[in-house]
């Protein structure tokens, strides 16, 4: 199109910029969402729950059993199961069922468990019934809780984890939005990398510098882990030959486990980090967690989350973290130290 004089084209020029302007306005309004609230998450079929915070720094919530409780279950995103506590059934008064076991894997070992069946367990609102569960012996007296929630009923829900008020919200998968919290960190879940027959567990990549390795996202163990397999992180590589050289000095002691504490500067995973990690590096079993022999594999325990609000959705294999003001200035702190003078 022919423009009439100098003064159209300024016009036009001007008129375009004005637009443009409000088009981005407009844009940078739909692309920040804010997170549903609580009576939000209530109104769309959620049901929430407190927590408290244990001993070990585990997430602990009050659930009923065959109708009677409350009782205080520990969630355990790293169980396929939800095992209970021979505590539990003597209080309700259970039976084994006979000739049937179930193969219960720890980060250590494995080993079989009698099975008893639960008649219903209820959740908040939701409820659960004829299930079968491991029995394992009765836990350290210090931990309180009588049994563990697992993958097989945490798998049916998203959870809404709100550090600030202690609560975890059970949400039906179908009321998800996870384009409401594109505000925070999102991690890309892998519920197979090993393709094995448990694929309840979750799984992501994380990494360090240049490595990266697989992650198990298990919010029952107390500690964050890294096995030796994986313990090839440029962080690691001068401990590992001091824990070497001591582990040749005390080889009389038969059950010795070699093991060292170790913080990484950064560890990150999708869009989130975490910085000035510490992890217990250990033997851990993966062949008979995964049956994978010398797997590298992290293990992302529940200190990982300590104080943190985060979403998880395990049918869209979502992990999404809210960004605290602690991460904020240890990011800061990174940046400015990595900087040359």
């Amino acid at each position: 199109m022919l423009l009439s004089s100098f003064g159209d084209l300024v016009r036009k020029i001007f008129l375009a910029g004005k637009i443009a302007a409000v088009m981005l306005s407009v844009c940078a309004c739909e692309t920040t969402a804010v997170p549903p609230s609580a009576d939000d998450l209530t109104a769309r079929g959620g049901f929430i729950l407190p927590y408290t915070v244990g001993p070990q720094g585990h997430y602990l919530v009050d659930i009923e059993i065959n109708n009677e409780g409350p009782f205080q279950f520990l969630i355990d995103t790293g169980a396929t199961t939800s095992p209970i506590y021979q505590s539990l059934m003597d209080i309700l008064e259970l039976k084994e069922i006979s000739g049937e076991t179930i193969l219960v894997h720890g980060l250590i070992s494995s080993s079989p468990r009698p099975v008893a069946r639960l008649s219903s367990v209820r959740v908040g609102k939701f409820v659960y019934e004829d299930i079968r569960v491991p029995v394992l012996e009765r836990q350290d007296d210090a931990l309180q809780h009588h049994g563990v929630l697992g993958m097989n009923i945490l798998k049916q829900h998203v959870l809404v984890f709100d550090a600030d008020e202690r609560t975890v919200t059970l949400l039906p998968q179908s009321a998800f939005e996870a384009d409401a919290y594109n505000s925070w960190d999102t991690i890309r879940l892998i519920s197979d990398p090993y393709d094995i027959v448990r694929s309840d567990l979750l799984f992501f990549r994380i990494r360090s510098n240049n490595v990266s390795m697989i992650a198990l996202l298990d919010l029952g163990a107390s500690f964050s882990a890294l096995n030796w397999d994986g313990a090839n992180f440029p962080e690691l590589v001068v401990a590992r030959r001091l824990l070497g050289r001591q582990q040749e000095i005390s080889g009389a002691i038969d059950d010795f486990k070699p093991s060292l504490e170790a913080r990484f500067g950064r560890l990150s995973a999708g869009e989130y980090s975490w910085v000035s990690q510490k992890l217990l590096i250990m033997d851990i079993a993966t062949e008979e967690m995964l049956g994978v022999a010398e797997a590298g594999m992290l293990i992302a325990g529940v200190d990982m989350f300590a104080g943190r609000s985060f979403v998880l959705s395990p049918r869209d294999k979502l992990l999404i973290i809210r960004p605290n003001a602690e991460d904020t200035k240890r990011n800061a702190r990174e940046q400015t130290s990595t900087q040359p003078n």
